[in-house]
């Protein structure tokens, strides 16, 4: 899959609660925990998307490498990520990297972590 702005911005306005897929095949993971490593980018451009395809590989520890985003109004928001097969990975993980939450796909559920806003 090769990722654009366009592609992100067009999965957003088709899922704009919400999306999650993975990098390399641009499928969409319905299971799993997903974690985001970024803070909901709201400027992205053909570079930084390009990492998001090189990065896939360097840690196969996750199930998946993901780019998740949603849009608020008119801003598209992404998320570079990873999905966990369990919640307590996903904790783990979500807590190293900061964030305020990780979301159960299997249940479709946002889990808060302690050290969020």
């Amino acid at each position: 899959m090769e990722w654009t702005v366009e592609a992100i911005k067009k999965l957003a306005d088709e899922n704009p609660d919400g999306f999650t897929v993975d990098v390399k095949t641009g499928k969409k993971v319905t299971k799993g925990v997903a974690v985001g490593m970024t803070h909901g980018l709201t400027a992205f451009d053909a570079a930084v998307l390009a990492n998001v395809y090189q990065e896939s590989d360097t840690n196969t520890q996750f199930s998946h490498r993901t780019v998740g985003g949603w849009k608020d109004g008119e801003k598209y928001i992404i998320d570079l990520g990873v999905t966990t097969q369990t919640i307590d990975e996903a904790v783990e993980f979500g807590t190293a990297y900061r964030q305020d939450a990780v979301f159960d796909l299997n249940i479709n559920e946002c889990i808060y972590l302690k050290n969020g806003a």
